[in-house]
């Protein structure tokens, strides 16, 4: 790993122990390269000061491999994964073309469904603000999270909305959102495992993840029936809520105008 490489490098490089107490500003790995390619690490990504886990993988990527004085390059490479046989998966692939187009409709599905129930969100926003579409959707898209965006809602409607049970209706719809909000990132933001048969068996969170004192990539979790199954639901529970959200439109409506 090189000091050019180490600031965009995935966590799954980092499976190291933990080093505690330690952070950004109080350790020093006695190599000015090296502490100055850490140091440019934080400045550039300042998350990563609020995640200790990533800067004891960092500094112990560095430290455990040790640094050539003159080059700065690591003394040890690390080793790379066995390329898959790409051959033998294309020929296997069509006996399970099946259950594999099911697993992808459903994920496809779930990245439609939550995304236009979260756009949803903008006609709320433009009736708790009293503005047009397109204003609601520019201070909308403005805030780059959702959760950034659910939270405005959330305020706007305790300073606006005077009938408690609309206010009520629309906290339900929004815990429900975020209910469904979790499994779409998972299956968003996950890597997929492939067997030689490119079925997919496995998703790989790409969440660090703490255990015995080491750090790895993420939580390892079957593609069984049961996970299909919870995708399904999903699907139907978000097609369910955007009935529910276009009924409670009118409703806002009425009750911002008779505030």
């Amino acid at each position: 790993m090189t000091l050019k490489s180490v600031c965009d490098a995935p966590l799954a490089a980092f499976r190291v122990p933990l080093i505690p107490r330690w952070s950004a500003r109080a350790v020093s790995t006695g190599s000015n390269q090296v502490d100055t390619a850490l140091s440019g690490c934080f400045a550039a990504h300042s998350s990563t000061n609020r995640h200790p886990l990533l800067w004891n993988a960092l500094y112990a990527a560095f430290t455990r491999r040790g640094m050539h004085r003159k080059t700065g390059r690591g003394l040890a490479m690390s080793r790379l994964p066995t390329p898959p046989n790409f051959p033998a998966v294309e020929q296997a692939a069509p006996g399970f073309a099946e259950r594999q187009q099911h697993i992808l409709m459903q994920i496809g599905n779930l990245g439609l469904n939550w995304s236009n129930n979260e756009s949803m969100f903008i006609y709320v926003l433009m009736v708790l603000l009293d503005v047009e579409e397109v204003d609601a959707a520019i201070i909308f898209s403005t805030l780059n999270t959702t959760r950034a965006r659910l939270d405005l809602v959330r305020r706007l409607a305790t300073v606006k909305i005077r009938d408690a049970a609309v206010a009520a209706t629309l906290k339900r719809l929004i815990r429900r959102f975020e209910a469904a909000t979790r499994l779409r990132n998972e299956f968003n933001h996950c890597m997929y495992q492939i067997n030689a048969q490119g079925e997919i068996t496995h998703t790989h969170l790409m969440r660090p993840h703490e255990a015995g004192g080491r750090l790895s990539l993420g939580e390892l979790r079957e593609m069984d029936e049961r996970r299909i199954q919870e995708i399904v639901d999903t699907n139907r529970q978000l097609k369910r809520l955007n009935r529910d959200l276009w009924e409670l439109l009118p409703q806002l409506r009425a009750a911002i105008g008779a505030a």
